[in-house]
């Protein structure tokens, strides 16, 4: 009850940061009709949350892809999706082998996380 009365008023936007994006993502599916899924459809569909271009900082992809896998079709193409999961796996796999990278801990958290949705942090049943 509380929740709805401090909900009285919102106005459902979204971000095109990845991070910020998956966020929201996953928080839509708690709420009342998942009132942000169209503007979070819009923005994947623009290419800007879900671009391989955000490995230059890993975790911020991973989460847009968290939240992509979590929300699921309605939000993001699971191939799409499932293509990025495997260049990450590949850039953290090189990244390995060949060197140190900056936020290493908390890239491979989040890369695991995402690899356990959406089980893991998605919505159960009742």
């Amino acid at each position: 009850q509380i929740l709805k009365s401090a909900l009285i008023g919102y106005k459902p936007r979204v971000t095109n940061d990845p991070l910020g994006w998956g966020l929201e993502a996953m928080y839509d599916q708690y709420l009342t009709g998942k009132p942000r899924t169209r503007m979070l459809a819009s923005i994947h569909e623009s290419e800007s949350a879900l671009h391989p271009s955000h490995l230059s900082l890993p975790f911020r992809l991973y989460g847009a892809m968290i939240g992509a896998r979590v929300a699921g079709e309605e939000v993001a193409p699971k191939a799409k999706v499932d293509r990025l999961v495997e260049m990450a796996l590949k850039y953290e796999e090189n990244i390995m082998e060949h060197g140190n990278e900056e936020h290493y801990s908390i890239n491979r958290v989040m890369l695991a996380v995402c690899l356990l949705c959406p089980g893991a942090v998605g919505k159960r049943a009742g």
